[in-house]
């Protein structure tokens, strides 16, 4: 069995196809390597906001099981209210809490082939979420 990526795959047609524990560990990872551009681009931020320690320590936990829903959320509602307005507002937050990892993963996924669960990792998504399937 193969394991792989397709930026094309609807996990609502096939989710047989899915395997929810490399899914799992690859939407981990991702967030998780997003941390040190999300550091650098809050701690060099005009705010007088500190960064939170906990937030940073639970980010690449919570990012599934709270951030996907969001983000899809928001894009479904963009789209039923007839604006494209979703990838102008989706890139943004996208680029800084998930995609800004992706280099670092397919770096990881170069040096270190058995840490990432999918060949061919891509080196930016804008995927909310990389679905690992049977291929």
């Amino acid at each position: 069995m193969s394991l792989g990526y397709n930026p094309n795959f609807n996990p609502f047609q096939e989710p047989g196809k899915i395997l929810w524990k490399e899914t799992i560990w690859l939407n981990f990872l991702r967030p998780a390597c997003a941390l040190p551009l999300l550091i650098f681009v809050l701690s060099n931020s005009n705010s007088n906001s500190e960064l939170d320690p906990l937030f940073l320590a639970i980010y690449p936990i919570i990012y599934l099981p709270m951030v996907v829903p969001l983000l899809m959320f928001f894009k479904v509602i963009c789209e039923a209210t007839g604006k494209q307005l979703a990838p102008l507002l989706i890139i943004p937050i996208n680029i800084l809490f998930i995609s800004g990892g992706d280099p670092l993963l397919f770096l990881l996924s170069k040096l270190i082939p058995s840490l990432v669960p999918i060949k061919d990792y891509p080196i930016f998504s804008f995927d909310a979420v990389i679905f690992v399937i049977k291929e």
